[in-house]
């Protein structure tokens, strides 16, 4: 969940509530490999899951070409992004 204010929200039932922000880098071996990840293994794959190989391999070479442009250093070949979330501890 993005917003941590509504974490503690959600969990006004609970008691010895923690939220706590966690950051951790993420790194692939491409731009390529992050969005074949996102395609295939997260809630994204329903969106593409009735593409057919081809117009979903170019989708993904597009997607991993803007990523390449807006994230990676020239020369660099791998994907390094941090990513944050909220993880919240809570006892009933």
């Amino acid at each position: 969940m993005a917003d941590a204010d509504e974490l503690w929200r959600l969990a006004k039932d609970f008691r010895d509530v923690s939220v706590n922000t966690v950051t951790q880098t993420l790194r692939f071996a491409s731009p390529r490999e992050y969005v074949h990840m996102q395609m295939t293994a997260t809630p994204m794959a329903g969106l593409v899951a009735d593409m057919e190989s081809g117009p979903l391999d170019e989708l993904m070479d597009a997607i991993a070409g803007d990523l390449s442009a807006a994230l990676c250093r020239d020369g660099e070949k791998g994907l390094v992004s941090p990513q944050e979330a909220h993880v919240l501890l809570a006892r009933k």
